[in-house]
């Protein structure tokens, strides 16, 4: 299903079919959101806002509609969930290596213990 959203937007850049680009990127965001897939949904969220916003507001003077808000408050949304995601990862990294060293020194002491036996 991702591949056919991915060659969907190929083809209707080549073609000039923003709106169907623009389906397409939200479908991605979408499909990316519901697998907690933070990374992914904000790169196609924020594709779908640019492309959209460029053709809809065309050259009107730069306001904050509500719609505008909303997706801003949407994409700070994906950043903190990105964000949260990478430092439970870093943490996670943290505690195994600090396990890691606990295991090691627990290995080093019996190694010490046998060699004293002897």
């Amino acid at each position: 299903m991702l591949s056919y959203f991915s060659e969907s937007i190929k083809l209707s850049q080549e073609l000039g079919l923003k709106l169907t680009q623009i389906d397409n990127y939200k479908s991605l965001y979408e499909m990316y959101y519901l697998q907690n897939d933070a990374k992914n949904a904000l790169i196609y969220y924020q594709s779908y806002v640019n492309l959209r916003d460029s053709i809809f507001n065309g050259n009107k003077p730069k306001e904050k509609p509500k719609e505008n808000l909303l997706a801003e408050t949407k994409e700070l949304i994906l950043k903190k969930q990105y964000l949260k995601k990478a430092n439970e990862f870093k943490l996670l990294g943290i505690g195994s290596g600090g396990l890691i060293i606990i295991l090691l020194l627990i290995v080093f002491y019996q190694q010490i213990r046998i060699r004293q036996l002897k």
